[in-house]
């Protein structure tokens, strides 16, 4: 969350007064220590025990325990070191705002010189003649938020924007609103994650002061739009009520375009946001399959069917409503007939609920947290004693909060549902593309059968082009460099030489598509234990599947070598991966069968995700 000056300022008032209230204390304490001293002394004077500073000393040493002064002058010395740490802080403040301010204003001039400027107005009104202030409140930023149709240029600045700085935009095309209206918005580079910086420019934030990152975001701003300029939204078709077709764009899911090291990645805009600036984070995927992962799981976590009891968001909040509920029915029923011991153990209650409560990040739910620290206090704000029917007020106020949380949780699982959905199908469909084309061309590979072969290839071709998702687009990039070199050395058979060439591509092509295969069974399997991570899955389909592969090529094992072209040879590369890919497979099996809590399953799916096959893939000749 930004980092706001006059908090801080506050905070260091108040950390003023608490060093100036205990150095006071030590100060009064020291003193009686002092005059215990000097009684102390006077005493051994008439004893005529000889004074010197070592005793006077050794004397305070001795009393400073008892009076616990030792413990305040660390306390102090805490507080001091704390103090100075928002003083750094306010510095930065300072010298941030400045930064932000001057690129803010520098923005703003930018869209008063662009020729669009007609079609936008600030989401500020003018009302009876006055700039109405800025957005605080979330329900009048949301109401704003729904009557702008969903495009890039609302994602970019529900992301990156301050409230008073929203562009609304007025009669507008999609076209514009996804292009060139991209490069308008004002941007806050505070906003702007650390790990975008790193994607965009990797490295450049290492070993940087908080000033040196800011500035760096700032000079990222003209790439950053860009950057969502040039990025595609998720395609989808859905069928209408009356069985007609209809294509649309889903833009809390964008397709990276450029750069190129990221393209065919996913950026997700995820539910979740910050209390105080209503800003959605962004996750950026390396592949389809982890974002689909990502958001299931954040779907379970609203969802009482997928946990067990308390654990969802769901269960959470239903146990707090009837909790809070049954602490108002008591409240209702006794009307100030409560004994003390029973209105401790009501008090002791309320404040378990206020713990509960404590670490809440959703706005609806800090109201809900804001309502039982009242609840834990004896007197209201005019320091009169609350009564009985004032606690049963603030009691309705937060199940009414809790309840109205329960709806937005419902309304975030069906949105995650449909984009999950979405992800899901479009999984479904690169799968069944390279799935295919396996099952294709397998057969004929091993008869080298060149005519047919050509018909798979021609066959495949458009359906290979559509292909776009990481890590599919590495498999559909291989997969066409083969084809291609294929076609190549079919025009030149004249030699054996060739010949062969000519069989290790189309070996080569096979095994290819066959390590396709092995990834597409590993993730589903990680998929598997995502959904189901307390259960073995040694039995399942995708195991039994992943283990053909080693029962079914490897010589070492069955003593039958049933591979494709036996006589030929492919390079050493595809050799060296055939081996690594036996090998994991073979530790996956031996991880499976001591499966025993959800530890052990997270423990293996992180070891496969590390794998990353796709990556070697990309590296094979």
């Amino acid at each position: 969350m930004p980092l706001d000056s006059e908090t801080l300022i506050s905070q260091l008032k108040e950390k003023d007064q608490e060093i100036a209230l205990l150095d006071q204390e030590i100060r009064d304490l020291q003193d009686k220590i002092k005059q215990q001293v000097i009684e102390i002394l006077n005493l051994n004077q008439e004893q005529k025990i000889k004074i010197t500073k070592k005793l006077i000393r050794e004397k305070i040493k001795e009393l400073e325990p008892k009076f616990g002064l030792r413990e305040k002058k660390l306390k102090l010395s805490v507080l001091k070191r704390q103090r100075s740490s928002i003083e750094n802080k306010i510095k930065f403040c300072v010298a941030a705002e400045k930064l932000i301010h001057t690129s803010k204003e520098a923005q703003k001039q930018n869209f008063q010189n662009c020729s669009f400027k007609n079609y936008y107005q600030p989401i500020n009104p003018i009302k009876d003649g006055k700039q109405e202030g800025p957005i605080t409140d979330k329900n009048r930023w949301l109401k704003f938020m729904k009557e702008q149709k969903d495009s890039k240029f609302k994602r970019l600045q529900l992301t990156f924007t301050d409230p008073e700085d929203y562009l609304i935009s007025q009669k507008v095309s999609p076209e514009i609103l996804n292009g060139a209206a991209l490069s308008w918005p004002v941007l806050n580079p505070e906003k702007i994650p650390d790990h975008l910086v790193e994607h965009l420019k990797p490295g450049s934030l290492k070993k940087k002061t908080p000033l040196e990152k800011l500035q760096i975001k700032i000079d990222l701003i003209s790439e950053i739009k860009a950057f969502f300029k040039k990025a595609e939204p998720l395609h989808f078709e859905h069928e209408k009520p009356d069985g007609t077709k209809k294509q649309e764009n889903f833009y809390r899911v964008l397709v990276i375009k450029e750069p190129k090291r990221l393209e065919n990645r996913l950026l997700i805009f995820t539910n979740r946001a910050e209390a105080k600036n209503f800003s959605p984070k962004i996750i950026l995927f390396k592949d389809i399959y982890s974002a689909l992962r990502s958001q299931e799981h954040a779907d379970q976590a609203y969802q009482s069917s997928f946990y067990e009891e308390g654990e969802s968001e769901e269960n959470k909040i239903r146990a707090l409503i009837i909790e809070t509920k049954r602490i108002k029915q008591i409240v209702i029923g006794t009307k100030d007939q409560l004994t003390e011991e029973e209105k401790g153990e009501l008090q002791t209650e309320i404040t378990h609920l206020f713990y509960k409560l404590n670490y809440a990040i959703n706005p609806t739910k800090q109201k809900a947290h804001e309502q039982a620290q009242k609840a834990t206090q004896a007197q209201d704000s005019l320091n009169r004693p609350r009564t009985y029917m004032q606690l049963a007020w603030i009691l309705f106020g937060i199940v009414y909060n809790l309840e109205k949380r329960l709806g937005e949780t419902t309304a975030i699982s069906h949105r995650l549902n449909l984009q999950n959905g979405i992800l899901q199908k479009m999984i479904y469909d690169h799968e069944k593309t390279l799935t295919d084309f396996h099952k294709a061309y397998a057969p004929l590979a091993a008869q080298k059968n060149v005519s047919k072969i050509s018909t798979v290839f021609s066959q495949f071709e458009a359906e290979l082009a559509h292909i776009t998702f990481k890590p599919f687009d590495t498999y559909r990039d291989k997969i066409t460099q083969k084809i291609n070199l294929i076609r190549s050395s079919q025009r030149k058979i004249t030699t054996p030489e060739i010949n062969q060439k000519f069989a290790q591509q189309i070996l080569e092509l096979y095994l290819i598509s066959k390590f396709w295969m092995v990834q597409k069974k590993m993730e589903h399997l990680l998929h598997q234990m995502k959904l189901n991570p307390k259960f073995p899955t040694l039995a399942s389909s995708e195991t039994q599947k992943l283990r053909e592969f080693i029962e079914n090529y490897d010589p070492a094992e069955t003593g039958q070598p049933r591979r494709v072209l036996p006589e030929v040879q492919s390079s050493l590369k595809y050799q060296q991966l055939f081996e690594t890919i036996k090998l994991w497979l073979k530790e996956i099996f031996a991880n499976l069968e001591q499966i025993k809590t959800k530890k052990d399953s997270e423990f293996l799916a992180e070891k496969i995700k590390g794998w990353n096959l796709s990556k070697l893939i990309k590296e094979l000749p």
